[in-house]
């Protein structure tokens, strides 16, 4: 089940993880909120997960995610437990995403990262025309989708 896959995900996520996906510190996720991020419909709450199967279960390793804001933008967030971080997890699912995005005729993608997030940053950065202003300790950051084609996409 969904939602306890993303409360044992949460669980490996280290105390900056947390922050820099949250933007607070959160000891763990109530259940308004497990229910809510558990919930994507698909269309203005959309959710592609990153789970490690082994022999007994499944493990929720990723997730990203998008929430439609207006017509046609939407607020991003990626979030990769720790011991996986690094691995092209978050780039892969960001990628995804915006194909996604893209197909769903979405314009913009937008979203709060910490200044401190580097694994992220890297990740943005190397997107064609993305917009980043800094506001408090964190980059507001903004995809604009039509400079990003499957060609594009396929290179990063």
């Amino acid at each position: 089940n969904s939602k306890e896959l993303i409360k044992e995900g949460f669980s490996k996520l280290s105390n900056q993880s947390v922050m820099f996906r949250f933007l607070e510190l959160k000891k763990h996720l109530s259940e308004k909120e497990l229910k809510y991020l558990s919930s994507p419909d698909g269309i203005n709450h959309v959710a592609f997960g990153a789970i490690f199967h082994d022999k007994e279960q499944s493990h929720g390793i990723g997730v990203a995610r998008y929430i439609k804001t207006k017509e046609d933008e939407a607020e991003l967030a990626v979030t990769v437990i720790d011991e996986l971080q690094g691995k092209g997890i978050g780039k892969n699912l960001v990628k995804i995403l915006i194909l996604y995005a893209k197909r769903a005729e979405l314009k913009y993608l937008v979203g709060t990262v910490n200044c401190y997030n580097n694994s992220m940053m890297s990740i943005v950065k190397k997107y064609p025309n993305v917009e980043m202003h800094i506001d408090t300790g964190n980059y507001e950051i903004k995809f604009d989708l039509s400079n990003i084609t499957e060609d594009t996409i396929n290179i990063i």
